[in-house]
């Protein structure tokens, strides 16, 4: 499916299992749709379980020179809500994806029928220095993915 921002376009690779309300399930930065396949495979009995590589990760296309913002994801997981049919979804995010959740959840309330996070990294309700240290760890990480993908 192909993202819907104007800014940046990306094809956007969706696993889809089962039938009845939309269940998504957005990844933390290091993992791809894989990462959910045993529990998608469970909760298809009961859900529309879609999971998805987020731009520039794995299948899904992304401009890498291009700033990752948390608005552009969320914007693409609006997009994999729509382009999937549904009106809205049950969101599950861990880790960067809780982040992801929380911003759809804020800019999209319409498409978010319920949210569960995990794992969010919050730094920034930490107190200093422990939320520098946070931040330059992040820092890292994300230089390391612009880097090596």
């Amino acid at each position: 499916m192909e993202s819907d921002s104007s800014k940046m376009e990306a094809e956007i690779y969706c696993e889809r299992r089962g039938n009845g309300p939309l269940l998504l399930l957005i990844t933390g930065a290091m993992e791809d749709a894989g990462f959910y396949s045993s529990t998608a495979d469970i909760l298809a009995e009961k859900f529309t379980v879609v999971s998805y590589d987020r731009r520039c990760n794995s299948r899904s296309s992304g401009d890498r020179s291009a700033d990752m913002t948390v608005a552009q994801q969320a914007r693409d997981a609006a997009s994999v809500i729509n382009t999937m049919g549904f009106d809205k979804a049950i969101v599950i995010g861990r880790s960067g994806g809780a982040i992801i959740g929380l911003e759809l959840a804020v800019t999209r309330p319409e498409l978010v029928d319920f949210l569960i996070v995990h794992e969010a990294p919050v730094i920034e309700l930490l107190p200093e220095p422990k939320a520098q240290r946070w931040r330059t760890f992040v820092g890292e990480i994300y230089t390391k993915s612009w880097r090596e993908g």
